[in-house]
């Protein structure tokens, strides 16, 4: 099975990154997909989106947390996430996510 071209970027991007990697896998009238790679240890700072969202978790384990959940979530688990709540994300493993969001 070949990659897409973004998912081949952020592995690569990976190698060297200390932080978050986040590009861009589909952007429309109606939906924003984006992918996500973060190696074990690295924390996403605090968001918050005027729009509903869910993370679906390809690979790895994350610990999300915000003012209404602190949950671990591992492979192939969903979390959706209410519009305006402030939340952050960890990775508790090498993670490959994929963050959907309406608009």
């Amino acid at each position: 099975m070949t990659k897409h071209p973004v998912i081949i970027e952020v592995l690569d991007l990976l190698k060297t990154s200390n932080t978050p990697v986040i590009k861009v896998y589909k952007d429309n009238a109606n939906i924003k997909i984006l992918v996500i790679g973060m190696l074990k240890g690295v924390k996403m700072k605090k968001y918050k989106s005027n729009n509903k969202a869910s993370i679906l978790i390809k690979t790895g384990k994350v610990n999300y947390k915000s003012i209404t959940t602190n949950k671990i979530f591992n492979i192939q688990d969903e979390h959706f996430i209410p519009a305006e709540e402030l939340h952050a994300v960890e990775a508790l493993d090498n993670s490959f996510i994929l963050l959907t969001t309406s608009k």
